[in-house]
């Protein structure tokens, strides 16, 4: 897993759905948006199979990510026959919860460092529950889809 954007946005208290992180992870981040939310598999050695002009190729970072997850989305609002809307609330909800390990591959090894010629950034550790690197994980879809939809009520 590769994390391209990550860490912190600007100052922003009201997002209240953000408060089920980890009183660590609260503490560092103070009153700033954490980013990412969720994570897809950026490798492309790993990741999405593609079918395109004839041949199979595999593609990763979020320009397979984020159509990843736009067909996950996709497909929780055709199983609850409407819409589902903004759904970062339910995100978090879920992640905090018990069963958020059937809900989420929760990455807990690497970092976004960069350490590239003379360029070195230290970033942030993945961590076990959210961290500023993956979020929450990458989806277990066959369970969250379920769980998205109940979170969602």
């Amino acid at each position: 897993m590769r994390a391209r954007a990550a860490g912190m946005g600007p100052p922003d208290a009201g997002r209240a759905w953000q408060e089920s992180r980890s009183p660590s992870v609260q503490s560092e981040l103070t009153d700033h948006r954490g980013l990412p939310d969720i994570a897809g598999d950026a490798n492309p050695e790993t990741a999405m199979v593609n079918y395109i002009f004839g041949h199979w190729t595999q593609i990763g970072g979020t320009s397979a990510s984020t159509p990843f997850w736009a067909g996950i989305v996709a497909i929780a609002n055709q199983v609850a026959g409407h819409s589902l809307g903004f759904i970062n609330p339910a995100l978090y909800k879920l992640g905090a919860s018990p069963n958020a390990q059937k809900d989420f591959r929760d990455i807990i090894n690497g970092s976004n460092n960069v350490d590239n010629g003379n360029i070195h950034v230290k970033g942030f550790q993945s961590v076990q529950g959210w961290d500023a690197v993956t979020g929450w994980g990458s989806p277990r879809a066959s369970q969250f889809i379920s769980d998205l939809i109940a979170a969602m009520k």
